[in-house]
């Protein structure tokens, strides 16, 4: 995914994850988008 901002943290913006964000790689946040979602560790 493309790097993104989300309450002051640097994450991954996912296209295909809608409300959640994948399991498996750490993240312990998101801020949701009209489309996707950025997913921050």
């Amino acid at each position: 995914g493309l790097p993104c901002d989300c309450h002051g943290h640097t994450g991954t913006y996912w296209l295909n994850y809608y409300s959640k964000c994948p399991k498996g790689y750490g993240y312990t946040g998101r801020c949701r988008y009209l489309v996707g979602s950025c997913c921050y560790k």
